[in-house]
């Protein structure tokens, strides 16, 4: 998949910050490259919660790719984190 690429207009307030936690930070960061990597099953992989189920992550990562608004979905996502 082609890399996403999110167009920017100048830094702002929201683009500028970071959080304290290293380890969050980290993952933040972590995160970011899936999304800029476009890798959908590796994001979804690091980002649901450690007690959900297989099939309840499979069905978000279906969600994802194949839903007829996935792509404006993870558009979404990735740019919020």
């Amino acid at each position: 998949s082609a890399p996403v690429v999110y167009t920017s207009d100048g830094p702002s307030d929201v683009e500028l910050l970071q959080t304290t936690s290293p380890s969050l930070q980290a993952k933040l960061e972590q995160l970011t490259q899936l999304g800029i990597r476009n890798d959908r099953a590796g994001f979804v992989q690091q980002f649901v919660p450690l007690d959900l189920s297989a099939d309840d992550a499979a069905g978000y990562l279906q969600d994802l790719t194949t839903h007829p608004e996935a792509d404006g979905q993870w558009t979404n996502l990735v740019a919020e984190i």
